[in-house]
């Protein structure tokens, strides 16, 4: 029953904060943890709108804030972002299953078709290159292979959650960048 309310507690906390689950992971997706608050959240993906974002400041808000935090996955409701980066490797194979998870938790439709992973470059405040592995959508995987490692190119993802590496992006169109 203590169980019960304290996780009551933590839902509607996260739900009025626009957070809406936390994972602690442990090598694949604790769906259970994050069912509560699947019974309480929907995103379509028709109603979303594109925020523009710098890809170094969205990964400096997404990493955790202290030692405590860093083995939590937190679920995010959903929102699309469009930043410039650099393609540093093309699509290869990658499983999807916290990425998917967190969508389906959220109630996120249509569910994405995700099998592969690109790794792009940018530069943070300190001017240090990085570089973020991304989930790409199979339909945009589908198309990378016209742009060479190297290319800039202006990207349109799905924020779905963060963890401990930075936000969990699932590509889903690209351009080259102006």
């Amino acid at each position: 029953m203590k169980k019960k309310i304290i996780l009551a507690c933590i839902v509607l906390l996260a739900l009025s904060s626009g957070i809406v689950g936390v994972v602690h992971y442990q090598g694949k997706a604790d769906q259970s943890k994050a069912d509560t608050a699947s019974q309480v959240a929907s995103t379509k993906m028709s109603d979303l709108t594109v925020k523009n974002v710098k890809l170094a400041e969205l990964m400096a808000k997404s990493l955790p804030t202290d030692e405590a935090s860093k083995d939590l996955g937190i679920i995010l409701r959903p929102t699309l972002v469009r930043f410039t980066a650099k393609l540093l490797d093309g699509a290869k194979p990658q499983k999807a299953d916290v990425l998917l998870a967190a969508l389906s938790t959220m109630g996120f439709t249509p569910m994405p078709t995700v099998k592969q992973r690109i790794v792009l470059g940018y530069t943070d405040a300190k001017n240090q290159k990085q570089y973020v592995v991304t989930y790409i959508e199979e339909q945009a995987a589908q198309h990378i292979g016209k742009y060479k490692a190297g290319d800039m190119l202006e990207f349109t993802a799905v924020h779905a959650y963060n963890y401990s590496r930075g936000p969990g992006l699932m590509i889903i169109a690209f351009t080259p960048a102006q």
